[in-house]
This record gives C-alpha cells, sequence and structure tokens, in this order.
C-alpha cells in the first residue's frame, strides 16, 4: 500500500475500499513518550509525564492487520526518527506522520469528499468533542469510542495526541464487521475549518517530505540527506571565487603551494 512517496501515499489512502486505521507521531507525541515538558501550537502543554503515555507507546508498537502509521522523517523531524525501530507495523503500512500537510495540504479536500459521511472528532469543533485539556488530564476515551462505534460510520480525528489512543482502543474493541476507517488527519482540519494553527500551513506549503530509505529501522539516517526544498535554495549553496581569482579583499584562494601548503596543513 504506501510506499514512502508523500504524494503517492496520499493517492494510496484516498484508493483503499477496505477500513484502515492510521495515527501519527510528531513533535508532540514524541515528546509525551519521553516525558518530557512541552507545548503545543494551538491548546495543550504539559509539564512533564502524563497519563497518556503508556497508551501513546502500546499504538506507536502495536501491529495489527490494517493498523497503519505516521512517523517522522530526518526532514521534518530528524530527532524523531529514534522512534523507527520501535515500531512493529511491517513497511507497507508506514508512511508519513505529515502525510495530510505540506505539499498535500492543498489536497486535503479529496480526504473530505472520500469521507464526506465520516464522524469529525475535536476539541473546538466536529460531531464528536473531546476535552481542550485532554492531554494534561485524564477523560473517558472509552466512552467516546463507544459512541463512535454506536455511529458505524468512518473517522476523521482533529484530537492531538489523543487521536493514537482513540484510535487504538476502537481498533481494539471493534469486531471486524464493526470496524470503519478511522484516520488521525490532525491540523489539517483547524486549516478546513478556517485556523491555520501551524507556521507551516504557509511556509512549507509546496513542501515534499523525503524517506531515508537507508538502513531506516536502524534509526541512523544517512548523513547525507537532506530535506529537498533546503538544499534547491540558492542561498544555501556556497559561492567560492575560483582558485587565484582577485577579489577586492584580494587573492580569495591561492594556488598551490606544494611542500609548504602541505606542511602547515593547508587545502590547496
Amino acid at each position: 500500500m504506501f510506499t514512502q512517496d508523500h504524494g503517492r501515499d496520499f493517492d494510496a489512502l484516498l484508493a483503499q475500499t477496505e477500513p484502515l486505521a492510521l495515527v501519527r507521531f510528531g513533535d508532540g507525541e514524541i515528546a509525551l513518550i519521553d516525558g518530557n515538558a512541552h507545548k503545543s501550537a494551538d491548546a495543550w502543554k504539559v509539564g512533564g509525564p502524563t497519563w497518556l503515555r503508556g497508551d501513546l507507546v502500546a499504538s506507536l508498537r502495536y501491529q495489527a492487520e490494517r493498523w497503519c502509521i505516521g512517523l517522522p522523517t530526518p526532514c521534518c523531524l530528524r530527532s524523531g526518527i529514534r522512534i523507527h525501530p520501535a515500531v512493529n507495523a511491517p513497511g507497507h503500512l508506514r508512511t508519513f506522520s505529515t502525510l495530510f500537510l505540506h505539499s498535500n495540504l492543498r489536497r486535503f479536500g479529496a480526504v473530505l469528499e472520500r469521507f464526506k459521511d465520516a464522524v469529525i472528532v475535536g476539541s473546538w469543533y466536529g460531531d464528536v468533542r473531546i476535552p481542550e485539556d485532554g492531554v494534561s488530564t485524564p477523560w473517558d476515551v472509552d466512552a467516546c469510542v463507544t459512541e463512535l462505534l454506536k455511529s458505524k460510520r468512518d473517522i476523521l480525528l482533529g484530537a492531538g495526541p489523543c487521536a493514537n489512543i482513540i484510535a487504538l482502543r476502537y481498533w481494539k474493541r471493534a469486531t471486524d464487521d464493526e470496524r470503519r476507517f478511522i484516520l488521525d488527519v490532525g491540523s489539517a482540519l483547524d486549516v478546513h475549518y478556517g485556523k491555520r494553527s501551524r507556521h507551516f500551513h504557509d511556509t512549507m506549503a509546496d513542501h515534499r517530505c523525503c524517506w531515508d530509505t537507508f538502513k531506516i529501522e536502524t534509526g541512523r539516517p544517512r548523513r547525507t540527506i537532506r530535506p529537498l526544498v533546503e538544499a534547491a535554495r540558492p542561498e544555501r549553496i556556497r559561492q567560492e571565487p575560483a582558485r587565484g581569482e582577485f577579489t577586492e579583499r584580494g587573492r580569495t584562494r591561492a594556488e598551490p603551494m606544494g611542500k609548504t601548503s602541505a606542511k602547515i596543513g593547508r587545502r590547496p
């Protein structure tokens, strides 16, 4: 299904006819797993370990048929790739944590059209509301899941880190006949409802995330990998004068100096 291509993975998801679950791990989820203090770009903040920590780890390590995981990539969250080795889901069920963002954000209308009858879950919008402080304060997730199971409809989650917990408990409780699509689409729903809650909703509108395929399971990216957009920016390419060329400040790169150059360690 997924091939770790930002555009094609988006298309592959829309092409699915059999229900699946998708959870995503970004900087907030990783901070909560680590037990660190964190403040999100919108509603929630924590000062340390929270009640979600165990369930977040469980959702990261969970393995089941049609259980998909969106993971951070080196181009957007290099420090986050260390969680890759903890994932048990096979490669074809792994995709980007930014699947609905950046260059795919402008295509999010296709998701809403594909799942136009879905139940929408959020803290300040949607059919099912969760507490705005649901990350720091425990709340009745099981009651929420029960309501979603009764609806017998597909589900789009804009519930922050709580989305992973809702999806995990839903997927475990639902029978094969009860399961519907349950997708953590995140802040893309904020934009749909008129709130650009993240700076990258505008600044990275053309960015296509890249995936390091060099031993990604080890959590160690190839050192040469860079964000494709960043690497292509002209201002990031160092322009050096040709060897022996004169500038206003004089000669910038001298011709080779033979033994003297080698002796003092200068690069010719």
